[in-house]
């Protein structure tokens, strides 16, 4: 089915109308120590030779990819087997690629680039230097999602635009067009959630893609967080986003979202001279509804946001290394994370960073939801 099929039945949807303006309430969650006795990371060869920007897991059968893209203009299809993997694939783009979006197929996907650049990539058919041009962006593309039961392919940009491309004719179907840079953004059944640069987040319909509220994400303590991260749960009612002043705002859409929605902060240290923060770079929620971020500091958590609590927490990686991106395994067993350098410690820390590349671990019951 087209979008614009599915589009044109859903019109007369109506969209339950929430509360406007929500400011979630501030909760503070006890950290728990850094756990040490799980299972550890493995690299992954190959996979990158620059700061990782998006990785994504697909499986068919008995066979695991994991699709990679980076600041070295490079997508990467890699076939896992084990703790070991092998290029399957690989595509030079033109500049840094910022975004993916994988199908069922694990040879087929979808990309993004710095210059606004959108593409179809078919790895097995088209060779590894052939790709599609879909859409465009007058800006950075900052987040890419493809759907198979609504057969749509969602970007968004840094030009605070939101396109809406038909997945079988390649066009576009819809734009929607914010007033601020969209930073972030997630796809779940016929549900997605945007983050802008002004601090507001928007959650949308596709049945009639009317904007179900704009709430202030920020101004915790005194300045505006910009979201640059953001999950929807596992069954669409709700979403978690991670901001550049380390917090983790959570939204439930219910009727009372003021009175239930909260944030708290997850990646801080304590240095003499007072608390650093560090940008959440990364939110996923796994099958069992337990979130899993990682930041600037290289610092992995866990938790139950529906039970207020900590459930796990990993150490960082390496000195002056931020996880940049992440993601389970679709049958959940499996964790990876991108590990490279976002500039949270400035250019003292470009200098001194040395890890890059593509981490995995097996999931430990320990630091999954209970």
């Amino acid at each position: 089915m087209s979008f614009q099929t599915y589009w044109g039945s859903a019109q007369n949807y109506q969209t339950p109308q929430f509360q406007q303006q929500v400011q979630p309430q501030i909760k503070p969650i006890v950290r728990i120590p850094y756990q040490t006795n799980l299972q550890p990371f493995f690299s992954i060869q190959d996979a990158c030779n620059d700061s990782i920007s998006d990785v994504s897991w697909s499986m068919t059968g008995n066979d695991s990819v994991i699709s990679v893209c980076g600041w070295d203009s490079t997508v990467r299809i890699l076939a896992l087997n084990n703790e070991s993997s092998k290029l399957a694939s690989a595509l030079v783009n033109d500049c840094p690629v910022t975004k993916l979006a994988t199908t069922h197929d694990p040879l087929t996907l979808f990309f993004g680039d710095s210059y606004g650049f959108v593409y179809g990539w078919n790895a097995q058919q088209q060779g590894a230097s052939q790709k599609i041009r879909i859409a465009q962006h007058k800006g950075v593309v900052t987040g890419l999602k493809f759907s198979a039961d609504l057969g749509i392919i969602l970007s968004t940009g840094t030009d605070g635009v939101i396109r809406i491309i038909d997945a079988r004719t390649s066009k576009i179907a819809f734009s929607i067009n914010l007033a601020s840079k969209i930073t972030c953004v997630d796809l779940k059944g016929d549900m997605f959630c945007v983050g802008q640069q002004n601090g507001m987040v928007g959650m949308f319909d596709l049945r009639n893609m009317r904007e179900l509220t704009s709430s202030v994400v920020g101004k915790f303590p005194v300045t505006r967080s910009v979201p640059l991260c953001v999950s929807m749960f596992e069954d669409g009612k709700g979403c978690s986003f991670g901001t550049a002043d380390s917090t983790i705002y959570n939204y439930f859409f219910t009727n009372s979202l003021s009175e239930t929605s909260y944030c708290f902060k997850a990646h801080t240290s304590k240095k003499p001279t007072g608390v650093e923060m560090y940008p959440v770079n990364v939110v996923k929620y796994r099958f069992d509804g337990s979130l899993f971020t990682a930041g600037g500091d290289g610092s992995m958590g866990f938790w139950d946001v529906f039970k207020f609590k900590a459930i796990g927490m990993l150490p960082p990686i390496a000195n002056f290394a931020s996880i940049t991106a992440g993601c389970y395994s679709p049958d959940g067993r499996y964790l990876a994370i991108g590990v490279g350098y976002d500039w949270s410690y400035g250019v003292y820390g470009s200098s001194l960073m040395k890890e890059s590349g593509l981490l995995v671990k097996a999931v430990d019951p320990a630091i999954c939801r209970s």
